[in-house]
């Protein structure tokens, strides 16, 4: 038998093969980049909020449960305590610090020093904060929600708790 190219069914199946393994090859391409995306814009928002709790952790155990208020929904405001420099002891509990959720679209975590009322961004894209201070034993517990949109329209929550032990 003499043949000099293909037959039509040989060009169909050869074709619908190739379709098949160019949407495989497609499809597992675009859930890549999808996974790609929700990773670090997870990875961004979850590094936001650990530098931000730290920095609210710090600032809390120096304070004590008598000097912390958070009657108000989605803040804490708390003293902090002045140390006189020649004996190391505190001498007064006078600075007031505030945490709570502002600034541009309320959706950045402020830390706002209310004798100065200097506020300092420490964490964007905060949808939710929350504390409850416990007595027994002294301490705080710090709920921050951040939540971001990646560039193909994924939602991705992140949330994070931190129980601090405060001063005696």
């Amino acid at each position: 038998m003499n043949r000099n190219g293909f037959s039509i069914a040989e060009v169909l199946v050869s074709i619908a093969i190739f379709s098949i393994v160019s949407l495989a090859v497609f499809t597992t391409f675009q859930v890549g980049t999808n996974s790609w995306d929700v990773i670090s814009t997870q990875s961004y928002l979850a590094g936001e909020a650990r530098n931000a709790v730290e920095k609210m952790s710090k600032e809390l155990r120096k304070s004590k449960l008598s000097n912390i208020d958070t009657s108000q929904a989605g803040q804490i405001s708390f003293k902090l305590p002045t140390v006189n420099a020649s004996t190391g002891t505190i001498s007064s509990w006078s600075n007031w610090i505030r945490y709570s959720r502002g600034g541009v679209g309320g959706n950045q975590l402020l830390r706002t020093d209310t004798s100065t009322g200097i506020a300092t961004v420490l964490a964007n894209d905060v949808t939710g904060l929350q504390f409850v201070a416990n007595s027994n034993p002294s301490t705080v517990t710090a709920t921050l929600t951040a939540q971001d949109v990646t560039p193909k329209g994924t939602t991705v929550p992140v949330n994070l708790t931190s129980t601090v032990e405060l001063r005696n």
